[in-house]
């Protein structure tokens, strides 16, 4: 199954809940607020499923001001140890939980499913997508870019220790770098390992400026990530858009795409 079609069952199905849990606290004269409250699980795992876990805690810290604002406005006094407290703190609670949890989910759903559906697909050391599978995702969107202009980025980044370390030491660098890079994008980019030491990620609907300020957040990370001897870790960078690189990414593409594109 591909994360976007998860994504959208997920999504569809909370809005389905929400919607009849919305219409029964409203035919039962509920407060607004409870009905706000029940609404906003939905922009929190929407974010949360789509960005990952740092966008969807900023989601669920947001919808819990919003649910207190609303709340407050409602009462006459407000304490933490009353039954309107409590519900706040429970209501916040649940917020961070979606936020937080959905996301941890959908990222081990991601890698595992297509563990498990395809060995082939997935790099053994890092456990990320291989080159071929890559190769493949590019072709799909390019195709995709070709018929309904969707435009897409990829980011190439090398790394590269001056002096040359261990094979052991590398494997054990090399799978914290692709953990760090993986938990730093959203859940719907597809990151891999090519070779020569190159990650490779690639953002559907996603224009250069954005993928530029992807690239210098990664970088950010990776140079600040806990490595020992940080001072010889080489960053090389390359970013491809489909808009603005057409010839470069079409030259990534086998021959049999390319091909059947110009037919």
């Amino acid at each position: 199954m591909k994360y976007r079609k998860f994504e959208a069952i997920a999504l569809a199905s909370t809005l389905v809940a929400v919607l009849i849990s919305m219409i029964i606290s409203i035919n039962r004269g509920s407060a607004m607020s409870v009905v706000l409250g029940q609404a906003l699980f939905i922009p929190v795992l929407f974010f949360s499923l789509h960005y990952g876990r740092q966008i969807g805690f900023l989601a669920a810290t947001t919808s819990s001001l919003i649910y207190l604002m609303a709340r407050v406005q409602e009462v006459n006094e407000l304490s933490l140890a009353s039954l309107d407290g409590q519900l706040i703190i429970s209501r916040a609670a649940l917020f961070g939980f979606v936020g937080i949890f959905s996301s941890e989910l959908a990222t081990r759903f991601k890698y595992i499913f297509a563990r498990f559906s395809n060995r082939e697909n997935l790099d053994q050391t890092t456990r990320l997508f291989n080159q071929g599978y890559l190769q493949t995702l590019v072709a799909r969107l390019f195709h995709a870019y070709n018929r309904d202009n969707r435009t897409f980025s990829i980011i190439f980044i090398g790394i590269d220790w001056r002096p040359a370390v261990d094979a052991n030491i590398k494997k054990h660098r090399f799978t914290k770098l692709a953990k760090i890079i993986r938990d730093n994008v959203r859940l719907v980019d597809e990151v891999g390992y090519v070779n020569d030491d190159c990650f490779c990620i690639v953002l559907p609907e996603t224009h250069l400026s954005a993928a530029q300020l992807v690239s210098e957040r990664l970088e950010s990370f990776l140079k600040g990530s806990q490595i020992q001897n940080k001072e010889a870790l080489r960053i090389n960078k390359k970013i491809l858009c489909a808009s603005d690189h057409n010839a470069e990414v079409k030259a990534m593409l086998p021959a049999e795409v390319v091909a059947k594109l110009s037919a």
